[in-house]
């Protein structure tokens, strides 16, 4: 790899690496002992992506995967896993800037949208 790829590569590398120490704000305000990190919720996520068309009418009931495979259906409906599994890797990165907004915070989804840097688009 050039190193001037890498170069600009790692001040990103280093914002997300802020993930791992982002306890999940719900699981804290609920007064869980040890929450899971933002990290270890997009790794689950993935791994559930990865497992989905093994196991797809057990993960359907998940609110949060139905929605990320929603997004990952082709024109034809079928299921790109492999875009699930990115989206799954990516849908909190904007936390490891703004930390972990829960719908407890009373923030607007448009603001959140905002702050999160997320465009959402409908299949049209």
């Amino acid at each position: 790899m050039d190193s001037s790829v890498l170069n600009s590569c790692l001040p990103f590398l280093h914002i997300i690496e802020r993930l791992k120490n982002t306890p999940r704000t719900g699981w804290v305000n609920k007064g869980v002992q040890g929450p899971e990190s933002v990290s270890d919720h997009m790794y689950r996520m993935a791994v559930i992506c990865m497992l989905l068309p093994k196991v797809w009418h057990f993960f359907l009931i998940l609110v949060i995967v139905v929605n990320i495979v929603a997004l990952t259906l082709d024109q034809d409906d079928s299921f790109d896993q492999n875009k699930c599994v990115r989206m799954a890797l990516v849908h909190d990165i904007g936390e490891a800037i703004i930390g972990d907004i829960t719908p407890a915070d009373g923030v607007s989804k448009g603001a959140w949208q905002t702050s999160q840097g997320i465009r959402f688009y409908e299949r049209g």
